[in-house]
């Protein structure tokens, strides 16, 4: 076992100690024969990437040293958190170090208390470093800096400035951006899945992401992904509604993508809005926002159908209804002739029904409403077309007015705990005048959207009903109708449409 000197001299100036000066200064204290000499010239303290000392650290790791003398502390480090970290080291490979000219030694009982203080003020410095970066992400992020990141499908980089300050930018990409409006088109088409989608990119010959394969896990990012969406009010609703905190106000939703950022709690970071911060970006978003929502409706529906886990047995799980006591009729599977067949709550578990005659079988059942569907689906008038961009402005402003409305009758609300009887009369009869006008503007909104030819899915529906798919049909039999009555007698269907 040995001690070591460790001298460090950044530059040779006439006023500094020169390292020969640092080492005899260090020996004139040491009593002890076996020295070994480690020393630094030309290089500063502020890392610790140092020829000669990183011998000295790989010599103490190996045993070789067992206490180390520098002239003085800044030697060793002129970074505190740094020189926390070195003594840290030192601690746990059982060596103690020493300051000659600050009387700093670490193995007196005051040398200890003196690292300890430095500890605290290290820590101190390491959480406000980190809060200040954190507080400088957060600013420039809100602000809609690029904050870097891998640059989405669709896009490259361009540079340009904000608030007079350089950043970058998203730049769309031609031949990518005309894939994008391929893949959130064909996604928004009831009949597609993800998994058909990528087979008809690769019929198209659209064969790779940027080299990588089409997989379903990164086609659903991209679908989510806002920084794609052409942003407007119902978007601004959207993620509103899916608890998203919002940066901008309303009015920015101006056909803007969106950046997204925050700690999830779990699993991806566009499959859970909550807690997530959305601001909007400086480049124009690439897909039309009411085909982006159509995609993001569709995957949150095809999400609770995967979820579920139920109903496996008929498509018209839920929907089936007693016609005598109003109570749910659950399905029974039997070996024996009858095979499936439901069975009324009100008088298996309730007992307060008599039931029916006869055995209701459920492929009858099945059979008849499937007919009944596919007749409606016939009577209904297909209608599509694009809304007009007037109609559209419309239908944006009307977006913001609810919002406007919306926010309104939150700010009453949050106040009732605070308020007298008096204002109590006020503030619910100002409530029920914006709720009557929330359901004015909705119904207003959803005539323009029908006068306007717009496409909608139930109508499309018709397209994919013949596709023997259980949880299409579940799907659709759960757009289309409310309830099926079953009587000894009739059936009875309660469209919603």
């Amino acid at each position: 076992m040995a001690a070591a000197i460790y001298a460090r001299q950044s530059i040779d100036k006439k006023d500094s100690i020169s390292i020969e000066t640092q080492i005899e200064l260090c020996r004139a204290g040491i009593d002890c024969e076996d020295i070994k000499v480690y020393s630094d010239k030309g290089y500063s303290g502020s890392n610790t990437n140092r020829p000669g000392f990183q011998e000295l650290i790989k010599n103490i790791k190996s045993g070789l040293i067992d206490k180390v003398y520098v002239y003085k502390l800044d030697r060793i480090s002129r970074s505190l958190a740094d020189f926390v970290d070195i003594m840290e080291m030192f601690d746990t490979y059982g060596c103690e170090f020493s300051s000659r000219s600050e009387s700093f030694d670490t193995s007196t009982p005051f040398g200890r208390a003196m690292l300890q203080i430095c500890m605290v003020f290290a820590q101190l410095e390491r959480e406000n470093t980190i809060q200040r970066v954190r507080d400088a992400y957060s600013t420039r992020s809100k602000e809609g800096f690029y904050m870097g990141g891998r640059v989405p499908y669709g896009f490259s980089l361009k540079q340009t400035t904000l608030n007079g300050k350089r950043t970058s930018m998203y730049e769309p990409v031609p031949e990518e951006a005309e894939q994008l409006k391929l893949i959130f088109d064909l996604y928004s088409q009831p009949e597609m899945t993800l998994g058909s989608v990528i087979k008809q990119l690769q019929h198209d010959g659209i064969t790779n992401l940027r080299g990588a394969k089409w997989q379903t896990s990164t086609l659903g990012d991209i679908l989510r992904n806002p920084c794609y969406v052409k942003s407007d009010a119902e978007v601004y609703r959207f993620f509103s509604n899916k608890g998203a905190i919002l940066v901008n106000d309303i009015e920015e939703f101006d056909g803007r993508g969106g950046f997204m950022f925050g700690r999830r709690a779990h699993g991806k970071k566009f499959s859970n809005f909550e807690a997530q911060t959305l601001v909007i970006a400086l480049h124009q978003g690439i897909i039309e926002p009411d085909v982006w929502l159509k995609c993001q409706y569709k995957l949150a529906r095809n999400k609770q159908i995967k979820r579920t886990g139920i109903g496996k047995n008929t498509w018209l799980s839920g929907l089936v209804r007693c016609g005598k006591c109003g109570n749910i009729m659950k399905l029974t599977k039997s070996n024996t002739k009858a095979g499936r067949y439901f069975n009324c709550i009100g008088r298996i578990s309730l007992h307060i029904c008599d039931g029916h005659n006869s055995t209701v079988y459920a492929d009858a059942i099945e059979t008849l409403v499937a007919g009944e569907i596919e007749q409606k689906l016939r009577e209904t008038e297909f209608r599509s077309g694009e809304i007009s961009a007037a109609n559209a402005k419309e239908i944006n402003a009307l977006n913001i007015q609810l919002s406007e409305i919306e926010k309104e009758i939150e700010q009453l609300l949050d106040k009732l705990s605070e308020c007298n009887e008096i204002l109590l009369k006020y503030i619910n009869k100002r409530v029920s005048e914006l709720d009557a006008k929330k359901r004015e503007i909705e119904n207003e909104i959803g005539e323009k959207r029908l006068n306007s030819n717009d496409k909608t899915d139930i109508l499309e529906l018709a397209k994919i009903w013949e596709k023997d798919n259980f949880d299409t049909k579940k799907l659709i039999a759960g757009t289309l109708i409310k309830t099926v009555k079953i009587t000894d007698n009739e059936i009875e269907i309660e469209w919603k449409i």
